[in-house]
């Protein structure tokens, strides 16, 4: 049905989303159709089975993919396309293009390559041909091309992740983290509280800052970025890429990668308040550890940007909210869809806006409740900082005690991506 669906279905999405199902190792019967669909009329269809052709690990496929990269000329997606299938490839005759490829005028190809090649030289020398060459032709028939066995270890034991603090810690090693800075929301600061390296860009910079399709970039509201901008995010996440929004970037970024899929929910008024958040299926894998069996996290909203859903059979509810339903006139404030390789997942509350800040409490007996029936602190942890002077003032609780369900619910996409990598 698959290849089917690539090869005759009139529809574009399906093209694509087929193709990108197609990209299994070990499966040579799909090559031949995915190497046809490199000349698809569409971009995403293009992009789609570029990346698939890597993910079979099928080496001969690296002709068809050099072939793309040659004839891109102007075309910039057709050449970041091919070099991204070339990295998942892993074939020695690919090297030689993807070091040539460091001189693409256009950033997120020339970074693609790069990243790539740092991994497998295990070093990371200057992003320019030369010292590449050299070093090809000094150890290239040495060189192992396929995963390096540190990178396997580290995704088994995620796998193997209990606590948060391990999840947090080993996650985002090695991954690519490139956030948009904004007027509302900062999730930098919730990275450098849990000293998760990253990079920073602003709306204008995020081609120069260079994207490449195995990393993740966050949007933080208000999201604001340019038409070119835009474009280059919609095939990172075509390609691979995990994109992540809080509150306005809904409208200022995400329904904007492919119209049709959600929207901005029209509302009774501005959205402001605090509303008790609930998982829509509890046994949901993107919610492992996000929901404490004995707390409901309180979603701080100023000003947000419900989810309105328009096509329910690619978008996914997470998180909804009965009470902002009755008070707003919409209850979605989490969803999540697939583009191609990629995901994309929206929040309508801010990243960094959650905890103590909002909460209206007095005592310090009122916080430490307030922490165990909304922020997930558990009566183990709590025999541990009963005696603590920061329950005094809430402002001092807000610094020791933190809400992590949002950031615990994007590191749950970013996880299981990595473990499915492997």
């Amino acid at each position: 049905l698959l290849l089917a669906a690539l090869a005759k279905d009139p529809d574009a999405r399906v093209r694509e989303t087929a193709a990108s199902y197609l990209g299994v190792r070990g499966t040579p019967a799909v090559v031949p159709v995915l190497e046809a669909a490199l000349a698809d009329p569409d971009w995403r269809v293009v992009t789609s089975a570029a990346v698939a052709l890597g993910k079979t690990e099928h080496e001969e496929s690296a002709a068809a993919l050099i072939a793309l990269h040659n004839s891109g000329g102007e075309d910039w997606k057709k050449r970041a396309s091919a070099v991204a299938g070339l990295t998942r490839l892993r074939a020695r005759s690919a090297v030689p293009v993807l070091i040539a490829a460091l001189e693409d005028d256009e950033p997120l190809v020339a970074r693609t390559a790069y990243e790539f090649l740092c991994e497998i030289a295990r070093q990371r020398l200057d992003p320019r041909p030369a010292p590449w060459i050299k070093w090809w032709e000094e150890g290239g028939a040495k060189i192992k091309l396929s995963i390096p066995e540190e990178v396997l270890e580290r995704r088994k034991k995620l796998g193997y992740a209990r606590t948060a603090g391990e999840l947090f810690s080993g996650t985002y090693v090695g991954i690519d983290v490139l956030v948009l800075q904004s007027r509302g929301d900062h999730i930098e600061d919730v990275l450098e509280r849990l000293k998760v390296e990253h990079r920073r860009t602003s709306s204008g910079q995020v081609r120069a800052d260079g994207l490449h399709p195995q990393g993740v970039f966050v949007s933080n509201c208000t999201g604001e970025i340019t038409t070119d901008e835009r474009e280059r995010l919609s095939w990172f996440v075509r390609a691979g890429g995990a994109l992540f929004g809080s509150c306005w970037a809904l409208r200022e970024t995400i329904q904007e990668l492919e119209p049709g899929l959600v929207s901005q929910q029209v509302t009774r008024g501005e959205v402001l308040g605090d509303v008790p958040a609930y998982p829509v299926d509890p046994e949901s894998r993107y919610l492992q550890g996000v929901f404490s069996p004995d707390a409901r996290p309180i979603y701080h909203l100023e000003g947000a940007h419900l989810i309105e859903v328009l096509d329910p059979e690619e978008v996914e509810v997470l998180v909804d909210s009965p009470q902002c339903a009755a008070q707003f006139g919409g209850a979605n404030l989490a969803a999540w869809f697939r583009l191609g390789h990629g995901v994309v997942l929206d929040s309508a509350n801010h990243f960094e806006g959650q905890g103590f800040r909002t909460a209206t409490v007095r005592e310090s007996k009122e916080r430490m409740a307030y922490a165990i029936d909304h922020l997930g602190l558990t009566y183990a942890e709590l025999r541990e900082v009963r005696q603590e002077k920061f329950w005094g003032k809430t402002s001092s609780a807000d610094e020791h005690v933190k809400d992590l369900s949002v950031f615990r619910l994007i590191t749950n996409f970013v996880w299981l991506k990595r473990l499915a990598e492997e």
